[in-house]
């Protein structure tokens, strides 16, 4: 599935140790035709961390475990994401005065954060709403981690990230990785949950490039699929299910949208100098498609169909032609 959408590269957000050695066996059978990343889930770092049977930052047959994955709150579709103002719609089952949950205290959340910072590992944290985000940074800055010291931590969703938090993105070195297909399954639903000023500074990617930062923008399959070019539309035209824009100043060109797919991704986890752009020295991993998406209207761009998938100069997947 992913080869014939044009990935050449696949992440798992949260891994179990026991689907980890599950890939590990695929990759010493030689099974893996993608690059797989792995993140190991904080709930068993005891099981993981300073384990030589885990080690961390290298390939080995195509599997890369990369750092540490910490899941600090729900998702906001569902109100489980902790936001600092109520929900305007109250809890799930009519709580009033409503903020959300977190997975974990946060006293608990930041201990985990320096243990990790302590070993040396990269830090991925699962952060929706913005209260949560106020953790994370407090738990970053207290572990004395600054931008300087290119750590690449990595906030997966940060959807109801507030304008300030960007300026502490970039002083901490902190990269967003956005999610903005949820302005086209859930913006309408945010709208009424968070109130349309919030809602539309879902995912702002047009901010966070023009404060500097570098940024990806996932699908977290299979929530949304896993269609890039549909990544690319919901990035570039910000239009819900009911045909609303939401957070038109946050749309941004097709050649920004496509790097959230190709370099930034790269970047975040160290691979710049590897892959995620078509230079000398980088990996051969190309897709062939049958339309340009730079010069692609916006509202055609999530039409465009992959022809073909070249890992490392392999083809992975082929079109079948009718």
């Amino acid at each position: 599935m992913y080869a014939s959408e044009g990935y050449t590269h696949a992440q798992d957000g949260f891994s179990k140790t026991k689907n980890i050695d599950f890939l590990k066996r695929a990759a010493s059978q030689g099974k893996l035709y993608l690059d797989v990343v792995a993140l190991p889930g904080f709930n068993e770092m005891k099981k993981w961390l300073n384990n030589k049977q885990y080690s961390f930052g290298q390939y080995e047959n195509g599997l890369k475990l990369q750092g540490m994955k910490i899941t600090q709150d729900g998702s906001p579709q569902a109100k489980t994401a902790k936001v600092s103002h109520p929900y305007l719609t109250g809890g799930l089952h009519g709580e009033a005065d409503w903020h959300g949950t977190n997975t974990q205290p946060k006293d608990d959340f930041i201990k985990q954060i320096k243990i990790a910072v302590d070993a040396g590992l990269q830090i991925f944290i699962h952060a929706n709403g913005d209260a949560t985000i106020d953790q994370a940074i407090e738990a970053i800055e207290k572990a004395g981690i600054r931008a300087t010291d290119d750590r690449r931590t990595v906030i997966i969703h940060s959807q109801f990230q507030r304008p300030d938090h960007l300026e502490k993105y970039k002083s901490l070195g902190i990269s967003p990785s956005y999610f903005t297909n949820h302005v086209y399954f859930w913006g309408d639903v945010h709208s009424k949950n968070i109130g349309l000023e919030k809602a539309s500074f879902i995912s702002p990617v047009k901010a966070a490039v023009d404060n500097g930062l570098i940024y990806s923008n996932h699908t977290d399959f299979n929530v949304t699929p896993l269609d890039p070019f549909f990544v690319m539309f919901s990035a570039m035209k910000r239009e819900t299910r009911s045909g609303k824009i939401l957070g038109k100043d946050q749309r941004v060109d097709a050649y920004t949208a496509l790097q959230g797919l190709t370099t930034g991704p790269a970047w975040q986890i160290f691979e710049e100098h590897r892959k995620g752009k078509l230079k000398v020295g980088l990996l051969a991993d190309l897709i062939i498609l049958d339309k340009n998406p730079i010069t692609t209207s916006t509202d055609e761009i999530k039409n465009i169909q992959v022809l073909q998938t070249i890992k490392q100069g392999k083809v992975i997947y082929q079109q079948q032609t009718k």
